[in-house]
């Protein structure tokens, strides 16, 4: 009989006593689990539960309000009894309390998932959410949330409801997969594919042979064509196969416009690190000699620049009006050719925000490495040029 068989029975025993002994059965209802805990006490002491001081921390900390930045529900407030209140939120895991739940991690002690940086608070809704899409509610994606909430929240101590609203937006920032319109939180894991190409001796050159006679080409076109062409297609996988898109979305928080957004990433710069806005990164070459042209972009939002031992990116949001998203205009890319974990610290202004909102992000740069044959940069380009 299995501990669930086992207070079944015994549920069935007591509701009949009661029918026999004339107590009412409520009584007996209410007892029976207590009861049942009792006699088995290992079954309460399989979950690191939070304590009530630690619970009534995680709403504090996130000012009552639910930490997914994209539901922020409100989850207390009066009942109609005036010495009471009601409370719709939890203070949720962020990894398991126990072992075979969503997120478990193994190698934490019984105090660390019992610790208030081991939980969220949240609305019951988004608290059932997370557990039941695991894999896409991850826990760093989850702590992003936690950290959003808690920046959010301490940014309005000691400000009064009427100014906020009036005068001073509340900015949240995120990295974001831009085609994909996803937003991925402040720590993001990317992949360098590092692509070992062929010799250069090794590559053939591109087209026939010119024909000459006494040195001179017979065809016109022979000085026309860029006969480095594959060569260069090689150079050009392995450059740009090492880049990973990185966007960023601004969401505003409150019935304010934010005029003028701006948001600044200072990255340190590491050997084999590579930080690139868009008009820094390679062109694909042309099969005539002259070098393809790259459009000029006057309306080109990211810039990436080097200023000693920091990468400086420079992101141009513009107006984000309440209770919206605004997504960057284009990527930056970055890349290494090892494994890496790069900090990132944020600084968001506007014209109308009383102060910058700084925080600290993370980018995983994870890599892959590949090989690429003479066969895998000529033929995808002869069928191209055949069709």
């Amino acid at each position: 009989m299995n501990q669930f068989t086992r207070a079944g029975y015994w549920q069935t025993t007591f509701n009949s006593f009661s029918t026999r002994a004339g107590i009412p059965t409520v009584l007996i209802q209410r007892g029976v689990p207590r009861l049942y805990a009792l006699m088995n006490p290992r079954r309460e002491q399989m979950r690191d539960d939070f304590t009530e001081e630690v619970k009534r921390a995680l709403a504090a900390r996130a000012g009552s309000v639910c930490s997914n930045p994209d539901c922020r529900a409100s989850t207390s407030g009066p009942q109609d009894d005036s010495t009471k209140a009601l409370n719709v939120g939890v203070a949720a895991h962020i990894t398991s309390a126990a072992g075979g739940g969503p997120r478990y991690n193994p190698s934490l002690s019984s105090e660390e998932r019992r610790h208030p940086d081991n939980g969220i608070w949240l609305c019951q809704t988004c608290a059932k959410l997370i557990d039941n899409d695991a894999l896409q509610f991850t826990e760093k994606l989850v702590r992003a949330w936690k950290e959003i909430a808690e920046h959010r929240a301490r940014g309005l101590i000691g400000r009064t409801a009427p100014a906020v609203a009036e005068a001073y937006p509340i900015l949240e920032v995120q990295f974001a997969d831009l085609p994909l319109r996803e937003k991925l939180g402040t720590a993001v894991a990317v992949e360098s594919r590092v692509v070992e190409i062929p010799d250069r001796k090794n590559i053939p050159l591109y087209g026939p042979a010119p024909k000459t006679f006494y040195g001179v080409s017979l065809d016109a076109t022979d000085n026309m064509r860029n006969r480095d062409y594959y060569r260069e297609i090689a150079i050009y996988i392995r450059d740009r196969s090492l880049l990973c898109p990185v966007g960023v979305a601004i969401t505003n928080a409150s019935p304010t416009v934010a005029e003028e957004v701006w948001v600044t990433l200072d990255l340190d710069v590491a050997a084999d690190l590579v930080v690139l806005d868009e008009s820094d990164t390679a062109c694909e070459p042309s099969t005539y000699w002259v070098p393809p042209i790259r459009p000029a972009n006057r309306d080109q939002r990211v810039h990436a620049r080097r200023y000693g031992d920091k990468y400086e990116v420079r992101i141009q949001i513009g107006t984000v009006q309440p209770g919206t998203t605004q997504w960057s205009h284009e990527p930056f890319y970055i890349g290494a050719r090892r494994p890496m974990a790069v900090a990132a610290r944020i600084q968001m202004t506007a014209n109308n925000l009383r102060a910058p909102i700084t925080l600290t992000a993370e980018i995983e740069i994870k890599t892959r490495r590949l090989h690429v044959s003479v066969d895998d940069i000529i033929k995808p380009r002869k069928s191209a040029q055949s069709e």
